[in-house]
């Protein structure tokens, strides 16, 4: 893990977790040996969302929006009568606002995060035992550590801020644009307690 200035670094990449009316947000600075967290924030109502994402995809820098996709599961399926759909709506726009400015989207499924949270655990970053899940899927296990964001960025992480954190670490370390896989062997130490206190993924 190299300590130069995050603020040198040329890509960006940005995972959000959508829902209906809160979406969560987390961006990181990457690079080929190390992914560092900048901010965490949930957005209520599109309008906001689609602002900030759009400030930052004119900025330029952004490498990556990685994105969960959005399921209707059968379950769930009487809850949304008569529903317009607000989640796949956001999804469709925030797509489109990438196509605009040549940022690629990597859509996740929901399910991977629970993959997301076991690494993240294994990786030393700071987890609590939650119930998570829903429906038939519903199950507890670790999830993000709510002190740790509001240590490092003064917000109240919602579920949907913790949801994105797990995108974001699935797609570190499992998509081959992401920095993990080109590290070469299995023996890449884990950040260290001071590191992952000031936001140290990788």
């Amino acid at each position: 893990m190299k300590m130069d200035d995050p603020r040198d670094w040329p890509q960006r990449v940005v995972a959000i977790d959508p829902g209906a009316p809160h979406h969560g947000v987390v961006m990181a600075a990457v690079k080929p040996d190390s992914c560092l967290l900048l901010g965490a924030w949930e957005f209520k109502g599109e309008d906001e969302l689609f602002d900030r994402y759009s400030y930052w995809a004119r900025g330029g820098g952004l490498a990556n929006l990685i994105l969960e996709e959005y399921r209707l599961y059968p379950w769930q399926a009487r809850n949304q009568g008569f529903s317009d759909f607000p989640v796949p709506q956001a999804i469709g726009v925030l797509k489109y606002i990438s196509s605009r400015y040549q940022i690629p989207v990597t859509m996740q499924k929901a399910a991977i995060k629970k993959e997301a949270r076991k690494i993240a655990q294994a990786r030393g970053l700071p987890m609590a035992v939650r119930s998570l899940g829903s429906g038939k899927g519903a199950y507890r296990g670790p999830d993000f550590d709510a002190k740790w964001f509001k240590d490092m960025f003064g917000v109240r992480s919602s579920q949907h801020i913790r949801d994105a954190m797990a995108h974001l670490v699935h797609w570190v370390w499992t998509n081959r644009e992401a920095p993990a896989p080109r590290i070469t062997g299995a023996s890449h130490a884990p950040p260290t307690p001071e590191q992952v206190a000031q936001g140290w993924v990788l």
